[in-house]
Protein backbone atom coordinates (compact mmCIF):
# COMPACT_ATOMS: atom_id res chain seq x y z
CA UNK A 1 0.00 0.00 0.00
CA UNK A 2 2.74 2.59 0.75
CA UNK A 3 4.12 2.07 -2.77
CA UNK A 4 0.74 2.92 -4.32
CA UNK A 5 0.27 6.00 -2.16
CA UNK A 6 3.81 7.11 -2.93
CA UNK A 7 3.18 6.68 -6.65
CA UNK A 8 -0.09 8.63 -6.48
CA UNK A 9 1.43 11.40 -4.40
CA UNK A 10 4.39 11.82 -6.74
CA UNK A 11 2.11 12.13 -9.77
CA UNK A 12 0.17 15.08 -8.32
CA UNK A 13 1.47 18.31 -9.74
CA UNK A 14 1.91 21.17 -7.29
CA UNK A 15 0.50 24.52 -8.27
CA UNK A 16 2.85 27.46 -8.15
CA UNK A 17 0.93 30.57 -7.14
CA UNK A 18 3.72 32.29 -5.28
CA UNK A 19 3.99 36.04 -5.03
CA UNK A 20 7.40 37.41 -5.97
CA UNK A 21 8.53 40.94 -5.23
CA UNK A 22 9.24 42.95 -8.40
CA UNK A 23 9.76 46.45 -6.99
CA UNK A 24 8.98 48.68 -4.02
CA UNK A 25 8.91 52.46 -4.22
CA UNK A 26 8.71 54.68 -1.13
CA UNK A 27 7.71 58.30 -1.66
CA UNK A 28 10.12 60.96 -0.47
CA UNK A 29 8.90 64.51 -0.03
CA UNK A 30 5.46 64.92 -1.60
CA UNK A 31 5.87 63.69 -5.17
CA UNK A 32 3.07 64.09 -7.69
CA UNK A 33 3.95 60.80 -9.42
CA UNK A 34 5.10 57.30 -8.53
CA UNK A 35 6.50 55.20 -11.37
CA UNK A 36 6.95 51.45 -11.60
CA UNK A 37 8.86 50.67 -14.79
CA UNK A 38 10.52 47.75 -16.59
CA UNK A 39 7.87 45.30 -15.42
CA UNK A 40 8.89 41.82 -16.63
CA UNK A 41 6.38 39.72 -18.59
CA UNK A 42 7.20 36.50 -16.72
CA UNK A 43 4.13 36.35 -14.46
CA UNK A 44 0.47 35.63 -15.04
CA UNK A 45 -0.89 38.49 -12.92
CA UNK A 46 0.36 41.46 -10.92
CA UNK A 47 -0.61 42.72 -7.49
CA UNK A 48 0.20 46.15 -6.15
CA UNK A 49 0.00 46.77 -2.40
CA UNK A 50 -0.13 50.40 -1.37
CA UNK A 51 0.08 51.96 2.08
CA UNK A 52 -0.38 55.67 1.56
CA UNK A 53 -1.74 59.07 2.45
CA UNK A 54 -2.40 62.05 0.20
CA UNK A 55 -2.43 65.83 0.25
CA UNK A 56 -5.29 66.25 -2.18
CA UNK A 57 -7.98 64.38 -4.01
CA UNK A 58 -7.97 61.42 -6.36
CA UNK A 59 -5.22 59.49 -8.08
CA UNK A 60 -4.85 58.90 -11.76
CA UNK A 61 -3.44 55.59 -12.94
CA UNK A 62 -1.65 55.49 -16.29
CA UNK A 63 -0.54 52.30 -18.03
CA UNK A 64 2.51 52.37 -20.32
CA UNK A 65 2.45 56.18 -20.32
CA UNK A 66 -1.04 56.30 -21.87
CA UNK A 67 -2.78 59.42 -20.54
CA UNK A 68 -5.69 59.42 -23.02
CA UNK A 69 -9.00 59.37 -21.12
CA UNK A 70 -10.80 57.63 -23.99
CA UNK A 71 -8.61 54.54 -23.49
CA UNK A 72 -9.89 53.87 -19.96
CA UNK A 73 -13.19 52.96 -18.32
CA UNK A 74 -13.60 53.12 -14.54
CA UNK A 75 -16.12 52.56 -11.80
CA UNK A 76 -16.03 52.66 -8.02
CA UNK A 77 -18.16 52.19 -4.94
CA UNK A 78 -17.31 53.84 -1.64
CA UNK A 79 -18.87 53.88 1.79
CA UNK A 80 -18.04 56.57 4.34
CA UNK A 81 -18.88 56.24 8.03
CA UNK A 82 -18.34 57.77 11.44
CA UNK A 83 -18.37 56.15 14.88
CA UNK A 84 -22.13 55.62 14.81
CA UNK A 85 -22.78 54.19 11.34
CA UNK A 86 -22.80 54.68 7.60
CA UNK A 87 -23.12 58.26 6.41
CA UNK A 88 -22.74 57.99 2.67
CA UNK A 89 -22.68 55.37 -0.03
CA UNK A 90 -21.45 56.59 -3.39
CA UNK A 91 -21.05 54.89 -6.74
CA UNK A 92 -19.78 56.30 -9.99
CA UNK A 93 -18.38 55.26 -13.31
CA UNK A 94 -17.08 56.63 -16.56
CA UNK A 95 -16.33 55.22 -19.98
CA UNK A 96 -13.61 57.80 -20.52
CA UNK A 97 -11.60 58.56 -17.40
CA UNK A 98 -8.11 57.89 -16.05
CA UNK A 99 -9.19 58.73 -12.46
CA UNK A 100 -8.76 55.25 -11.03
CA UNK A 101 -9.15 55.84 -7.32
CA UNK A 102 -11.38 58.57 -6.02
CA UNK A 103 -10.41 60.77 -3.09
CA UNK A 104 -11.81 58.17 -0.70
CA UNK A 105 -9.07 55.67 -1.43
CA UNK A 106 -6.52 57.28 0.88
CA UNK A 107 -6.86 59.58 3.82
CA UNK A 108 -6.25 63.26 3.28
CA UNK A 109 -3.37 64.33 5.52
CA UNK A 110 -4.99 67.70 6.28
CA UNK A 111 -8.04 66.00 7.87
CA UNK A 112 -6.42 62.99 9.56
CA UNK A 113 -2.64 63.53 9.76
CA UNK A 114 -1.88 60.21 11.48
CA UNK A 115 -4.15 57.92 9.47
CA UNK A 116 -3.00 55.98 6.41
CA UNK A 117 -4.96 53.91 3.91
CA UNK A 118 -4.21 50.46 2.52
CA UNK A 119 -5.14 49.38 -0.99
CA UNK A 120 -4.60 46.19 -2.97
CA UNK A 121 -4.77 46.38 -6.77
CA UNK A 122 -4.95 43.22 -8.89
CA UNK A 123 -3.97 43.41 -12.56
CA UNK A 124 -5.07 40.34 -14.47
CA UNK A 125 -3.29 38.88 -17.51
CA UNK A 126 -1.10 41.98 -17.73
CA UNK A 127 1.31 40.41 -20.26
CA UNK A 128 -1.38 39.30 -22.71
CA UNK A 129 -1.27 40.87 -26.15
CA UNK A 130 -4.73 39.67 -27.20
CA UNK A 131 -7.08 41.35 -24.72
CA UNK A 132 -7.76 44.57 -22.85
CA UNK A 133 -6.39 44.82 -19.29
CA UNK A 134 -8.57 44.85 -16.18
CA UNK A 135 -7.42 46.27 -12.84
CA UNK A 136 -9.46 46.07 -9.65
CA UNK A 137 -8.84 47.51 -6.23
CA UNK A 138 -10.04 47.25 -2.67
CA UNK A 139 -9.02 49.75 -0.02
CA UNK A 140 -9.89 51.07 3.40
CA UNK A 141 -8.89 53.45 6.16
CA UNK A 142 -10.31 54.24 9.58
CA UNK A 143 -9.54 57.23 11.81
CA UNK A 144 -11.28 55.68 14.84
CA UNK A 145 -13.16 58.91 15.28
CA UNK A 146 -16.71 60.12 15.72
CA UNK A 147 -16.06 62.87 13.18
CA UNK A 148 -18.05 62.79 9.96
CA UNK A 149 -16.40 60.87 7.15
CA UNK A 150 -13.78 59.39 9.48
CA UNK A 151 -13.58 55.98 7.81
CA UNK A 152 -14.03 54.61 4.33
CA UNK A 153 -14.14 51.36 2.41
CA UNK A 154 -13.81 51.58 -1.36
CA UNK A 155 -13.60 49.24 -4.30
CA UNK A 156 -13.42 49.78 -7.99
CA UNK A 157 -12.04 48.71 -11.32
CA UNK A 158 -10.45 50.14 -14.39
CA UNK A 159 -10.27 48.81 -17.93
CA UNK A 160 -7.36 49.84 -20.12
CA UNK A 161 -8.63 49.45 -23.66
CA UNK A 162 -5.37 48.33 -25.22
CA UNK A 163 -3.95 44.89 -26.03
CA UNK A 164 -0.31 45.78 -25.36
CA UNK A 165 1.46 44.02 -22.50
CA UNK A 166 1.81 46.22 -19.43
CA UNK A 167 5.42 47.26 -18.87
CA UNK A 168 5.00 50.37 -16.69
CA UNK A 169 2.54 51.91 -14.25
CA UNK A 170 2.28 55.51 -13.10
CA UNK A 171 0.30 56.96 -10.23
CA UNK A 172 -0.32 60.65 -10.62
CA UNK A 173 -1.80 62.31 -7.57
CA UNK A 174 -1.92 65.61 -5.83
CA UNK A 175 0.68 65.32 -3.12
CA UNK A 176 1.50 61.73 -2.33
CA UNK A 177 2.66 61.85 1.30
CA UNK A 178 6.26 61.20 2.29
CA UNK A 179 6.67 57.55 3.34
CA UNK A 180 3.85 56.16 1.18
CA UNK A 181 4.89 52.75 -0.17
CA UNK A 182 4.02 51.02 -3.44
CA UNK A 183 5.02 47.33 -3.56
CA UNK A 184 4.58 45.46 -6.85
CA UNK A 185 4.39 41.66 -6.88
CA UNK A 186 4.26 39.14 -9.69
CA UNK A 187 1.92 36.17 -9.34
CA UNK A 188 2.96 32.95 -11.03
CA UNK A 189 0.34 30.99 -12.89
CA UNK A 190 -0.70 27.37 -12.39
Amino acid sequence: MPLILGTLASSVQKLSTAFESIATVTATGTPSTIDLTSIPSTYQHLQLRIFAQQNGQGWYFFVNGDTTNANYATHYLESYADGSGVLTLKASGSTSNTLFMNNSSFTDKSNFPNVWGAIIIDIHDYASTTKYKTMRYFGAWDANSSAAYSSCVSLGSQLWENTSAITSLRFNGSGITNGSTFALYGIKGA
